[in-house]
């Protein structure tokens, strides 16, 4: 098509030829002759101008009316605010779904405890001849009894001894649907709305939960802790994002990291309501009547995400919504100006990073790190029954330790930098896990928290982390790829639990090598604080070939500078790959 510009010169050049022919005519009937003429040929000319200027002009007002037009986060910059009233109360009945969560996912915490024995007889769990107390499985089972054979599924099943493994088995088979359910779930909360994958996930897990509370027997229990699973792994990912899609700019990224304070929260009163409902049936079916009520009470008020309607085509509805969100700043009178539509952006897969080594290194160390964050967590979190003293205050207390971490994570990552901050956190979890396999008693429980401390902030470290080490165009595939990675370790955690009938420290010791593994792995990783990634892979692989001789430097000599303060010839190298 051609330029409006085109057409104006057309009509200049055409206007200044008939004007010369009309001054250089001397007699008058070639003046009238040239008159009919020159008025034929411009009438010939308004016309064209008119019907190939027509369609420029309306092209123009449609540029004018997108450029008067906002987006979603223009709009709460300029308009509705980044963190209002309404906005907050969005926040926070998408972010105590996280409450439900923490049960739902920790049910084993209690419902899987080793409960109390006792002997059968006065004398019968001694040795004969020594006197010496006798193991549990070296006992007869006519020789010792539960104090409540109804305390947990242990005791109502008899998974010790040669059964014990079907206690870990249970655990690993809720991460494996886990797995699945953070890809499937996900999916569907990006097809079909956000709140419809919040709740779905939440009604699947809450049914899980009850129906394993009315399980006949271990496999039917293990079928029904899959369901549990698989809701799970959908209902974090849904409640995260929602929460982060009311909110603008400026409070996101510290809202997103405070979502892990409900998780925490959730977990301490778990272990109230534990200690209130000793029984693991009453218990379990508790856990998933909570998931109901969170979408029963919250139902009424919580909204979709306008960037979810936006993304589908209803702007009608992504601007109802923000109305709604607009009425919680004071300050806000008239209309909101209509929303821009967004641009299709061509995502890319995770294997679009593998050409580039540096940018493949970075996928490959996050994936790791990922895996052993989450392996050393549940290690941690599953195995609090080990520790002496009452499983219920060990709980509570693990959860209280976890909110100094994040709001260490938090300012730490802006003071110290990322790759720092993620080397503290895990390196304080390698050193609490592993001075647990030291200690006993009230000691170990101490030191054990320091390893709880620093695996909480690393877990909500590495996704900020994460996110700022890949290029937009790929980010989503890449924290998708690591998030897989993490629940990896997840399914691995209960069976480095289960080593314990090896030794009572063995699960410690393998825990903390790994913690020291990932932070071998960290060093190897650049500094991205205040640093601006280069939007083509291309262009983020050469920022990593600094960063590649500066591993051991200080966060401002990692070489993450722009391409384009190197000058036109270098950076023109990678106009080719702008696609990718």
């Amino acid at each position: 098509m051609r330029d409006v510009a085109d057409d104006d010169a057309f009509t200049s050049d055409l206007t200044r030829s008939f004007a010369t022919s009309a001054h250089s005519s001397q007699s008058d009937a070639h003046v009238e002759r040239d008159d009919r003429v020159e008025s034929d040929e411009f009438e010939r000319s308004d016309a064209h101008v008119r019907t190939t200027s027509s369609p420029e002009m309306g092209e123009r007002e449609d540029e004018s009316a997108n450029e008067r037009a906002r987006t979603i986060d223009e709009l709460y910059t300029e308009r509705i605010g980044d963190a209002n009233r309404a906005q907050l109360t969005q926040y926070a009945l998408a972010a105590v779904a996280w409450f439900p969560a923490a049960f739902l996912t920790l049910t084993p915490v209690f419902a899987a405890r080793s409960p109390d024995w006792k002997c059968a007889t006065e004398n019968g769990c001694v040795h004969a001849d020594t006197g010496a107390s006798l193991d549990l499985c070296s006992l007869d089972r006519e020789a010792w009894t539960w104090v409540d054979a109804k305390a947990s599924i242990v005791s109502e099943w008899d998974l010790v001894c040669a059964h014990e493994y079907k206690v870990q088995l249970a655990d690993s088979i809720f991460f494996l649907g886990f797995l699945f359910g953070a890809g499937i779930l996900g999916q569907i909360a990006d097809s079909k709305g956000r709140l419809f994958g919040l709740y779905v996930s939440t009604a699947l897990a809450s049914a899980g939960a009850l129906f394993a509370s009315w399980a006949g027997g271990y496999w039917t229990y293990l079928l029904h802790t899959v369901l549990r699973g698989f809701g799970c792994g959908g209902l974090g990912v849904a409640s995260y994002v929602l929460c982060l899609e009311f909110l603008g700019l400026k409070w996101r990224a510290v809202l997103g990291i405070a979502t892990q304070y409900f998780w925490s929260g959730g977990i301490a009163l778990m272990s109230g309501v534990a200690y209130g409902m000793p029984r693991w049936r009453s218990f379990t079916a508790f856990c998933g009547v909570f998931g109901f009520v969170y979408i029963g009470l919250s139902v009424k008020f919580l909204l979709e995400s306008p960037r979810w309607f936006l993304a589908t085509g209803r702007s009608d509805k992504a601007m109802g919504v923000l109305t709604q969100l607009a009425k919680g700043n004071p300050k806000f009178t008239g209309r909101l100006p209509p929303l821009k539509q967004p641009r299709a952006a061509k995502g890319l897969n995770v294997t679009a990073v593998l050409p580039f080594p540096a940018l493949r290194h970075r996928l490959y160390a996050m994936a790791y790190i990922f895996c052993i964050t989450s392996m050393v967590y549940y290690g941690l979190s599953l195995n609090v029954g080990s520790l002496s003293g009452s499983i219920y205050m060990n709980t509570f207390i693990g959860a209280i330790t976890e909110f100094p971490a994040h709001a260490f994570a938090q300012i730490s990552a802006d003071k110290l930098g990322r790759r720092k901050t993620q080397l503290i956190l895990m390196g304080t979890a390698c050193s609490g896990t592993f001075a647990s396999s030291l200690f006993t008693g009230s000691m170990q429980v101490f030191v054990s928290m320091f390893g709880r401390f620093g695996i909480a902030g690393s877990f909500n470290m590495i996704y900020l982390y994460t996110t700022e080490l890949f290029p937009t165009i790929v980010r989503s595939a890449c924290l998708g790829t690591c998030s897989l990675a993490a629940r990896v370790g997840g399914i691995c955690a209960p069976a480095i639990i289960y080593s314990q009938i090896i030794h009572p420290v063995l699960p410690y010791i393998i825990l903390s090598i790994a913690a020291a593994s990932a932070c071998a792995v960290t060093l190897t990783l650049p500094e991205t604080q205040g640093m601006v990634i280069e939007e083509s892979l291309a262009g983020a692989a050469q920022q990593d070939m600094g960063a590649g001789r500066a591993h051991w430097t200080s966060a401002r000599e990692v070489g993450f500078t722009r391409l384009v303060d190197r000058g036109d010839a270098e950076s023109g190298a990678f106009d080719d790959d702008a696609n990718l």
